[in-house]
């Protein structure tokens, strides 16, 4: 088993907040490995990393939460990807329109 990382750690490592880390909890997208129902205090692993990295880079794209969460609850490979290649997509076009506001700029 992986060792327990409390969650200021494990934000630490994975470069991002406490609060992220609480908030994702909250709505059911990423939860700790364990949490202390005395404390409160909540316990990652590495197992977690995988998947608030993959958080992470679905929200640098600019793909909502609940997008997101729906995304990582398909068991379905060919729906995963159909769903990818969508989010490339719009964010392949949000760059067409940001480009295009640049060059109207110059």
């Amino acid at each position: 088993m992986n060792a327990l990382m409390k969650s200021g750690e494990f934000a630490a490592l994975c470069q991002t907040t406490k609060e992220t880390l609480r908030h994702y909890d909250r709505i059911g997208l990423l939860h700790p490995h364990e949490k202390d129902t005395f404390t409160g205090y909540r316990y990652y692993t590495d197992g977690e990393i995988v998947t608030l990295r993959t958080i992470s880079l679905l929200r640098c794209m600019d793909i909502s939460l609940p997008e997101i969460a729906h995304l990582l609850g398909q068991e379905d490979l060919k729906t995963v990807v159909e769903i990818l290649l969508h989010c490339q997509e719009q964010a392949r076009e949000r760059i067409r329109h940001i480009e295009h506001a640049i060059h109207r700029m110059d």
